[in-house]
């Protein structure tokens, strides 16, 4: 699925059934001033980043925040175990 969500608003403004390059294709080429777009948030996968960069080429792009904590997290549990195996987490 893919989620947008208009940051004024702070509500899923349109929810994409899919996420395969030509449902998503169709669905950005009929979205309107494009070009004022200026922050655009994904997730980590690289999935999105060439469509988002054509269809919005004025636009940033960020990682949204709840992938970078779950890495982050899970970083911290690697670690965590690394240092004794026998710890609980």
């Amino acid at each position: 699925m893919f989620f947008s969500t208009l940051l004024a608003g702070s509500f899923v403004s349109d929810i994409v059934k899919g996420h395969s390059h030509s449902t998503l294709q169709t669905y950005l080429q009929q979205l309107p001033n494009k070009e004022r777009v200026k922050i655009i948030c994904i997730d980590l996968s690289n999935r999105y980043r060439k469509i988002i960069r054509h269809y919005f080429p004025n636009a940033k792009i960020v990682a949204d925040r709840f992938h970078v904590i779950r890495l982050l997290y899970h970083q911290y549990l690697q670690t965590y175990h690394s240092i004794d195996p026998k710890l609980k987490y």
